[in-house]
């Protein structure tokens, strides 16, 4: 990865950045605020619309008569968390975030093979845990904010938790997003030399 690239991940799983999500919620009056205004601001883009909602709705087991259901405190826990995370993204990769989710798509092993619809709920439910944890993983500096707000955020205690997987769910996407945009600047690369130094790109 280049070190532009990197460093800009680094900053968006730093304090600093997990600090602006704290002075924006200030200026709004709270925390709840701000999830309101990121609802608003978002609502209706193509991230938040068919990523983060159809997401989120994978989070509660899957229910035979009523199918996948998007309503749950779970789903919503889920969502506001994804949000803040959206947020941190937007602040530190720009425009540049949003241009290459569609070259980061996400991966679920297996799934084009199962035809059930309650086994392939479960299937992408657990590969979305797995990212977010792994997306937790690697920003605790958020964890005492979200901690700080959870009660104001998410009033049921059972469902507090979800707030931070849809954080660490949004991180591990903006990583992958990271990433594509690595792979389509050595494409670039490759299209205008002709040749990559790979010398370079294996020290």
């Amino acid at each position: 990865m280049s070190e532009t690239l990197e460093d800009a991940l680094n900053l968006l799983y730093s304090p600093l950045t997990a600090s602006m999500l704290e002075r924006e919620a200030a200026m709004l009056n709270g925390p709840l605020q701000l999830v309101r205004s990121l609802r608003e601001a978002y609502r209706g883009q193509e991230v938040n619309e068919e990523l983060i909602v159809s997401s989120a709705a994978f989070i509660e087991p899957y229910d035979s008569v009523l199918g996948i259901d998007p309503d749950t405190p779970s789903a919503a826990a889920f969502h506001d968390g994804a949000l803040l995370g959206l947020r941190a993204s937007e602040y530190i990769l720009g425009q540049s975030f949003f241009d290459n989710l569609n070259h980061a798509p996400l991966p679920f092993p297996g799934a084009r093979s199962v035809k059930d619809a309650e086994a392939l709920h479960h299937l992408v439910a657990v590969s979305l845990m797995h990212f977010a944890e792994q997306g937790r993983a690697a920003t605790p500096a958020y964890d005492p904010i979200l901690e700080a707000w959870e009660d104001e955020l998410v009033s049921n205690v059972r469902y507090q938790l979800f707030l931070k997987h849809g954080l660490g769910f949004m991180m591990f996407v903006a990583k992958r997003a990271v990433i594509a945009a690595d792979h389509k600047a050595m494409e670039a690369e490759f299209t205008e030399t002709g040749d990559i130094d790979w010398s370079e790109l294996l020290t």
